[in-house]
């Protein structure tokens, strides 16, 4: 079950592991040409918040890579091969409206609030605590072409989706969260951030949501 917390170890019989006659240097790059795969743009100290590395050793496993600015003294970094990919990208001009996990990969493999909420947004009620280092969303989040626009919570007492936004929430932002309450109703019954979020552990979170909610 995808809700509870049990735990089964097996042997990977033929697990990807790395030749050892290669070096840590070239496993720290292998990881680092993955990771920039994954996440970028993405900086330098984001990836050593994932890698667990130290500066020189995260230095030394980004050199081999053929890594570019996103734009001129831009920190983030990305693969050449990305950026001109991105450079053609047009961004759509309609909503794009998801509801996500706190864990998705967009928030979780860079942990920087800053870079995924608009300038304006910052000041919000729903962001005063969170602008100051946040590493983990406070809730799941409600995203809009790659941006974070709002905040959602599953309360399974009232089986619905308590939502919120930074501003005025659009038809298309109450068309995806109809469809992910409907959703959870039918196939899940709950939605947790972690196996041992609970419905009892969620009441704060909900609460302090509920005050925002549209």
């Amino acid at each position: 079950r995808l809700d509870g917390q049990r735990y089964l170890y097996e042997k990977w019989e033929d697990a990807p592991v790395p030749d050892p006659s290669s070096g840590k240097d070239t496993v720290h790059a292998k990881l680092a040409r993955r990771y920039f795969e994954w996440a970028a743009p993405a900086t330098l100290a984001e990836f050593r918040w994932f890698s667990g590395l130290g500066a020189k050793a995260a230095k030394a496993a980004l050199a081999p890579l053929d890594l570019v600015p996103l734009g001129e003294g831009d920190p983030r970094l990305l693969l050449e091969s990305q950026k001109s990919k991105l450079d053609q990208l047009e961004p759509g001009s309609e909503p794009d409206i998801h509801l996500l996990s706190s864990l998705d990969g967009l928030f979780l493999l860079r942990r920087n609030l800053d870079s995924i909420v608009a300038a304006e947004d910052r000041q919000h009620p729903l962001l005063q605590r969170a602008a100051r280092g946040l590493t983990d969303l406070p809730h799941h989040p409600i995203v809009d072409r790659g941006r974070v626009i709002g905040f959602w919570e599953y309360d399974q007492a009232e089986a619905a989706v308590v939502w919120a936004t930074f501003g005025d929430a659009a038809a298309s932002v109450r068309e995806a969260v109809s469809r992910t309450e409907d959703f959870i109703q039918r196939e899940l019954g709950d939605a947790r951030a972690y196996s041992m979020d609970t419905p009892k552990r969620r009441a704060k979170r909900i609460a302090s949501l509920s005050r925002y909610a549209a």
